[in-house]
């Protein structure tokens, strides 16, 4: 009977901006217990791949557990993988930063375990032909890929083999995880798993399998489990090797050449390409955006080499797999704002970090989303504000000394669902009928109302001395009369400006009516705040009228305002929302997650009445203030 190497692996990761509740969490339940307990059983060799997230933060917490990984290093028991220091999905990025990121992995493990990983692991196997030469270049010998994409290349098989693969004359050794294989050895007694395992294999053929236990753990396993797991293992069949591939794959030979599909595994059983995700979920693809729009500033930097690096430092902190993943229908990472967030600061401080130092406010107008449209962008040295012409709407309002996204938000919902390709913005204008009510918009009740942040403004014309950017949404209509089926205010002709001043923004607007007959309507433009939260310890919101000054609930109707203000006491930043003209405030909390009722946004609506005659001119114009405020 043939003989069985055995690698096996284990793969943890926190996301950077996870809490300190949540590595404790993972320390206390699975790393300690894991390696305390692996060190007791030296026939066991284990693969192990921690991102460099994880690592810093064991170094700084639990040191004590970096020394007895070292001694597993020492004693070969252990080989740690390499890969991108912060977990990225390498498909997305650009090749310097994939470059950097595995270097920078490679030279936190020779420095921390004294050893140069020989190989890397891809977070959720997001795999795509061309990484094989990066990989090649930062030294990694071989990677790992899920079964599943065997299939593509060596058929339907119980076993795959390791095989070569190529790029650009570059060649990396990949090695077959198998995932069912996993799942039963860690619900079945390991010896007898192993022992059919080696019935199954051809006579005086050396089979090479990998394992990636961790997924098919539960979570509350602890050193009992982990004991039991591991004496299983070490009193199988002496023909099984426990063994690392540092220390074999040089000496198996005879792998085949194969090219692999791009890939990417998902939890539910699904496989999507690696940049699906970004067309289905609009937040995700505005943080790829942020993310190349960023990495641009830094490349452009000359002459400053430590600045260089340190925002790029910045940059690969935010180019973490989490918020390209599906993960869960219900919960995907990206829905979670404390994660959202720490990317958005990190992002934000590496721009900071590459803008001149005798920096002049701009407007730009370029293809910042990568969708063949068009996009706005105001830079001042505080603000951020970036309109695209579907809407004529922000979808980011950044502030800088805070390093805050208040247009970071969340819907839960993918493009398609939404009926468009937007997430939720500032500024995105709604027409609706005299009776419609608040609640109407909270029980998804729409009749009579003209979304036009749905709609495509003409292009922009940007001001001469580059201060200010004008959008019209033309009128719509059959003839001059209504007619059947025209969709609710189509008449009524749309003009808006805005302009950029260091800490506040305006947006003026002229509506006409183009019809024949007059019109009686609603307009309300929908305006998302993306605060730390809604409750009373985060946000506070008052309604100004006159000399008057009211604390009022951050979700309700409030009439008669020229001023509402929202205080958010985290940041200790004052938004001010004002009109030249009375309105009243519909405002209300966007939440998502079936069980975890995610806090993402507050929405305001200042709703003002308006009749407007065959062809007359209505005006106002809003002011968005934005500054410190010691709350």
């Amino acid at each position: 009977m043939g003989k069985i190497s055995l690698f096996l692996g284990s793969h943890k990761h926190l996301p950077y901006g996870s809490s300190a509740d949540e590595f404790e969490e993972l320390y206390r339940r699975e790393l300690k217990p894991f390696i305390t307990t692996l060190y007791k059983f030296p026939r066991v060799n284990f693969v192990l791949h921690y991102s460099g997230v994880l690592l810093q933060w064991i170094e700084r917490r639990h040191p004590e557990l970096i020394l007895l990984l070292k001694n597993l290093v020492s004693r070969k028991q252990v080989e740690f993988l390499g890969g991108g220091f912060y977990e990225p999905l390498l498909p997305l990025i650009p090749l310097t930063d994939k470059l950097g990121q595995i270097e920078m992995m490679t030279t936190y493990l020779r420095k921390t375990f004294g050893k140069r990983p020989q190989g890397c692991l891809l977070p959720y196997n997001a795999w795509e032909q061309n990484l094989t030469s990066p990989l090649h270049a930062c030294g990694m010998s071989y990677t790992f890929l899920n079964e599943t994409i065997f299939t593509h290349v060596q058929g339907k098989s119980p076993y795959y083999s390791p095989c070569i693969t190529e790029d650009q004359g570059k060649i990396i050794t990949v090695f077959p995880v198998y995932s069912e294989l996993g799942r039963t050895i860690s619900v079945r007694n390991p010896s007898n798993v192993l022992a059919k395992l080696l019935e199954d294999s051809m006579p005086e053929q050396e089979k090479v399998f990998t394992i990636f236990t961790d997924k098919f753990f539960d979570r509350n396993t602890n050193e009992l489990f982990y004991h039991d797991f591991f004496e299983a293992l070490s009193a199988s069949d002496p023909r099984i090797e426990f063994i690392t591939p540092g220390r074999v794959f040089r000496q198996l030979k005879g792998f085949e050449k194969c090219y692999f599909p791009s890939f990417i595994e998902w939890t539910g059983g699904e496989t999507f390409l690696p940049r699906k995700f970004l067309t289905d979920c609009p937040e995700a693809n505005g943080i790829y955006a942020k993310m190349m729009f960023t990495h641009i500033l830094i490349n452009q930097l000359r002459g400053d080499k430590a600045r260089k690096n340190t925002a790029r430092g910045e940059l690969w902190k935010a180019q973490g797999c989490d918020m390209f993943y599906p993960g869960s229908q219900n919960a995907p990472l990206i829905g979670f704002q404390t994660k959202r967030k720490a990317v958005y600061r990190a992002l934000l401080e590496a721009e900071k970090i590459s803008r001149e130092t005798a920096f002049i406010p701009s407007l730009s107008a370029f293809d910042f989303n990568m969708d063949g449209r068009t996009a706005y962008i105001f830079q001042d040295e505080f603000i951020n504000c970036y309109i695209d012409a579907a809407g004529a709407s922000i979808f980011e309002l950044d502030y800088l000394p805070r390093n805050w996204n208040y247009l970071d938000t969340y819907t839960g919902q993918k493009a398609e669902e939404r009926g468009r390709k937007n997430k939720r913005c500032a500024f995105a204008d709604i027409l609706a009928h005299p009776e419609a009510a608040l609640e109407h918009i909270l029980h998804g009740e729409f009749r009579g109302f003209r979304f036009c942040g749905d709609e495509y403004y003409e292009s922009c014309e940007i001001s001469g001395n580059r201060e200010k950017a004008s959008f019209t949404l033309p009128a719509r209509i059959l003839g001059s009369l209504s007619v059947e089926g025209e969709k609710a205010f189509e008449a009524i002709e749309i003009e808006k400006t805005f302009s950029l001043e260091k800490d506040s923004l305006a947006v003026a607007y002229r509506l006409s009516n183009r019809h024949s007959r007059p019109e009686r309507f609603k307009f309300m433009p929908s305006i998302d705040l993306s605060f730390p939260d809604d409750s009373k310890a985060f946000l506070k919101v008052f309604c100004i009228r006159g000399d008057s000054r009211e604390e009022i609930s951050p979700a309700g109707v409030f009439g008669g305002n020229s001023v509402v203000e929202f205080q958010d006491i985290k940041n200790e930043v004052s938004i001010r929302l004002a009109a030249d003209r009375p309105f009243d405030a519909w405002i209300y909390s966007v939440r998502t997650g079936e069980n975890t009722d995610e806090y993402q946004s507050t929405c305001i609506m200042p709703v003002m009445l308006i009749d407007l005659q065959p062809g007359e001119i209505w005006k106002t114009e809003f002011r968005l203030k934005i500054g410190l405020k010691s709350i």
